[in-house]
């Protein structure tokens, strides 16, 4: 079982590697691994919210079926949310019923910075006999995924993970780590959008703090300190796209989406599948007709939204599980609430979920392993928290 257990974690843990076998960016092999420590652990006891996202799948079959269309669409539907369902499962079967695999999380972290550190000193495009690589001169480097954004967005959700899970780390481990990936997010894959992700952390953290002196000042402090100590490598980012968008937003802050090509389609995906969902009142738009709302939709923007093709495939999480599914997308909002939120921890368990929910917003796919492992991680984050109070308040009262 252990053997099984960890190969099924390192599958998760490095969910590009195709070793040039498969033409794809999201790789099977943590779907079969995965598979194979469900049905060993199908008998195991685990919260409901993981069925939850089960009933997705449901949902899927039954949508095709309306609008009458079974195809390459559909079938990569169907394994996306199949894929969050598998990962919920077994890392939650993981965490109860085992530990929580230090050892494994160290190794794979420790493994994708020596992957950036190998591709800035020989070539970016060293390690593609391993991943598909997409980069260019004015981006970073892509570690083992297929691009420096997801490079980036890898390495901040497992410092999410590790952050969670310290009190099964030491401390100098997680400081590290910690320290380490936020380097390597900025300075070696260079990726703008996770570096939003960290000002989108920070505003809704001092948000949720406003009344909280001591917290705002530890952030503020820790903001300050880092911004020093990156100072003398802040040469590494000129010339680079994360410096051109930072003066683009200098010059015209609130004329960047329009101005940048990426930002401009990916805003354009947020935008069109959420401002459907509402005006059909949540209802199901199935996996065909999203080309048809952006064509639609930006000849009617008077050209704000200019950039991009017209596929069926929508550059943001939430927003496909919304345009998709529409009001069977409850489930899914169910299934995350439920795990992350603790009525105990009010405040932290609902700045945690509404964190990860607004970045889900952005160009993460549903099959993205890290954000139902940081689910299951919060979920039991608070339940130990839970526990420990309790006993507290019980040997005080002895």
């Amino acid at each position: 079982m252990n053997l099984i257990l960890n190969f099924t974690l390192i599958t998760m843990l490095f969910p590009w590697l195709s070793f040039g076998l498969l033409d794809l960016d999201t790789q099977p092999w943590f779907i079969i691994t995965g598979t194979c420590f469900f049905f060993l652990n199908i008998r195991r006891k685990v919260h409901y919210s993981v069925w939850f996202s089960l009933i997705l799948l449901v949902c899927v079959f039954f949508i095709s079926i309306i609008y009458g269309k079974l195809d390459f669409l559909v079938v990569r539907a169907f394994f996306s949310y199949y894929a969050f369902f598998i990962v919920l499962f077994s890392f939650y079967v993981i965490r109860r019923y085992y530990r929580f695999p230090a050892k494994t999380v160290i190794i794979s972290n420790f493994v994708w910075i020596i992957a950036g550190l190998l591709q800035t000193i020989i070539d970016r495009h060293a390690l593609s006999f391993l991943v598909t690589v997409r980069t260019t001169d004015d981006r970073g480097v892509t570690g083992l995924a297929p691009e420096p954004t997801f490079y980036g967005l890898f390495l901040f959700f497992l410092s999410w993970l590790i952050y969670i899970e310290r009190r099964e780390l030491s401390n100098i481990i997680v400081v590290s780590l910690l320290s380490l990936n936020v380097f390597f997010i900025f300075f070696v894959a260079k990726s703008s959008m996770v570096m939003l992700f960290f000002l989108i952390s920070f505003l809704l953290f001092l948000a949720f703090n406003l009344f909280s002196l001591k917290k705002i000042m530890i952030a503020l402090g820790t903001i300050a300190f880092i911004a020093v100590l990156s100072i003398p490598a802040s040469d590494l980012l000129k010339n680079s796209r994360p410096y051109e968008l930072a003066v683009l937003i200098k010059d015209v802050p609130l004329d960047i989406i329009k101005q940048d090509a990426s930002i401009n389609e990916r805003s354009s995906h947020i935008y069109f599948s959420v401002k459907q969902f509402f005006l059909d009142l949540g209802m199901p738009h199935g996996f065909h007709s999203f080309s048809n709302v952006l064509v639609e939709g930006r000849s009617n923007i008077s050209g704000f939204f200019w950039w991009g093709g017209y596929g069926n495939k929508i550059m943001s999480g939430l927003g496909s599980i919304f345009f998709e599914l529409g009001w069977f997308s409850i489930f899914f909002i169910l299934s995350v609430s439920f795990l992350m939120y603790s009525q105990a921890s009010h405040k932290e368990s609902l700045y945690f979920l509404i964190l990860i929910l607004g970045l889900f917003l952005s160009a993460i796919p549903v099959s993205f392993t890290l954000l139902p492992m940081i689910v299951v991680s919060t979920f039991f984050y608070f339940e130990n928290r839970s526990k420990g109070e309790n006993s507290r308040c019980y040997r005080k009262h002895r």
